[in-house]
């Protein structure tokens, strides 16, 4: 089945605290101001003490739609001597998700518009982050532990955070004792009892953001432990309802909701889009008018501002994708910009086309250095060679910690050494060595000898992250300019043999077709 059927037509939401940066409801209602001396006041404060991080910068960030991922400042401010910082912004109003981060320390923080969060974070320590490579692994990265405290110096239990926290908390340890007898075995006995403990200790909470994520939450587990049908969810939590899109429970809901229905509704295959996205007959006008028609067959789509949402959303997962036309998705959704009727939705198309502009020119490999085990420092530009696929490893030399990165590249040379000088010509293999400790990494070099380049990331955190490379071994296909052909590419272990003759037959047609076309000259 197409990867379009299956689950990625639209990509809704993440379901975690940090997302979402919206400042109205997808219902057209306008988001509730409050009044300081009779005027709106939407400024937020933020007021904390950070031990271990003085003289540092914390970055106060917040989504800027909800289909990108780009990123609006909300404020900044350098750490005092003593530990402690204030934040403050005027760019919320109503409820909003953000981030706050030092260096590489995050976390996700709900904010409203006129009101002030003091939070006690817990100490830093660097160097045990730095040896243990925490600040690279991105499984591992750190958090900015906090407790959020009222004015009298003790912990706010009444705030929202503490309490969406508490529920998580209590969540997340019953989906990992009980994930495999209800997704395998069919037992709902776990979450029946999880919703009868979660009305029991939040029932009477009187918070409405918090009560909306908490029965969205449960309305996703009672569609996994099937307790409720589709029609009977569609109902109860679509139906009627206006969408908060800063709640990340409802958008991890509805996300579940309609990959399942557009993975299976006849009113609206997938081929259909395919092909009224791929036409080259009609207008931009004509085109967007056609999906919402075909959109609107269904009763679960008749209100026009969800229709258009989940329209863009299927339009940023098919942009860039060869079998889908892309120019004519850029165009129709540059029509949208000028006519849509919801201005969450102009900004957030507008935010989608320039971040495909810039996923388009993805220079991710030039411009970085690294070193070799002389400390030597190297331009990653220097390593490409023209004509050539090159096939980026990034590992750790920790081996106990990723012992699969020593396995694949054991794998790997053997390999290299069955091929062919003529099919080792095609392709470059350049290890990159993720160790924040250097001495790690020449070490492992000494002793690998490795028939290929093995280099130190040189430190460039935000470039490992930038180009996801921190899931161990990661491996990644990039041209000779630098571009990222494929950044999940194929293991040593997954064929990469074959994968390397194929990157070989292709080199030598190109060089056919090149000097062909020169003999013609």
């Amino acid at each position: 089945m197409d990867k379009f059927q299956t689950g990625i037509v639209l990509r809704l939401f993440v379901a975690v605290l940090g997302l979402g940066a919206c400042v109205e409801k997808l219902s057209g209602q306008e988001p509730e101001a409050f009044s300081a001396g009779g005027a709106s006041d939407y400024t937020v404060k933020i007021t904390g003490h950070a031990p271990g991080a003085e003289g540092r910068e914390i970055v106060w960030r917040a989504d800027a739609d909800m289909f990108t991922h780009l990123l609006e400042e909300l404020g900044r401010a350098r750490i005092g001597e003593d530990g402690r910082f204030e934040l403050y912004t005027a760019q919320v109003s109503g409820i909003r998700s953000t981030y706050l981060l030092i260096d590489y320390y995050a976390t996700g923080l709900i904010v409203e518009a006129g009101k002030e969060y003091r939070l006690q974070m817990g100490a830093f320590d660097y160097y045990w982050d730095e040896q243990n490579n925490a600040f690279i692994v991105s499984g591992q990265l750190p958090g900015l532990s906090y407790v959020l405290q009222n004015a009298e110096g003790n912990t706010d239990t009444l705030d929202r955070n503490y309490l969406l926290g508490r529920y998580t908390f209590l969540y997340n340890r019953m989906m990992a004792r009980n994930f495999e007898a209800v997704s395998i075995r069919g037992d709902t006995r776990p979450v029946q009892d999880f919703l009868h403990l979660s009305d029991s200790l939040f029932g009477g909470v009187r918070d409405t953001f918090f009560q909306a994520y908490r029965a969205y939450t449960e309305a996703g587990l009672k569609a996994f432990a099937k307790l409720s049908t589709r029609k009977e969810l569609y109902r109860e939590y679509i139906e009627n309802r206006s969408i908060d899109a800063c709640n990340p429970a409802q958008m991890a809901f509805l996300k579940t909701y309609y990959l399942d229905y557009f993975s299976t509704n006849r009113f609206v295959p997938v081929r259909q889009i395919k092909r009224i996205l791929n036409r080259k007959d009609i207008s931009d006008k004509t085109r967007l008018e056609m999906l919402s028609d075909s959109l609107g067959l269904d009763y679960s789509l008749r209100n026009e501002k969800l229709r258009e949402w989940l329209l863009i959303h299927a339009c940023s997962e098919v942009m860039g994708r060869e079998d889908w036309n892309t120019e004519h998705i850029r165009s129709m959704l540059h029509y949208l910009l000028q006519h849509s009727k919801f201005p969450l939705h102009a900004q957030a198309v507008s935010n989608l086309l320039l971040w495909q502009e810039r996923m388009e020119n993805r220079h991710y490999f030039t411009g970085v250095t690294l070193r070799d085990t002389a400390r030597n420092v190297l331009s990653i530009d220097s390593l490409l060679e023209e004509g050539k696929f090159h096939y980026f490893v990034f590992v750790r030399a920790d081996y106990e910690r990723c012992p699969t990165c020593g396995q694949e590249a054991d794998r790997l040379k053997k390999v290299w050494n069955a091929l062919s000088k003529n099919e080792q010509t095609a392709v470059r293999i350049i290890f990159i060595n993720c160790d924040y400790a250097y001495s790690r990494y020449y070490f492992d070099a000494q002793k690998q000898c490795y028939p290929w380049p093995y280099l130190h990331f040189n430190g460039n955190i935000d470039w490992i992250r930038q180009i996801d490379a921190a899931r161990f071994p990661a491996f990644m296909l990039v041209d000779d300019r630098g571009n990222v052909l494929d950044a999940n590419f194929n293991a040593p272990s997954r064929n990469i043999e074959e994968v390397f003759k194929k990157m070989a037959r292709l080199k030598a047609r190109r060089e056919q077709q090149k000097n062909d076309s020169t003999d013609t000259r």
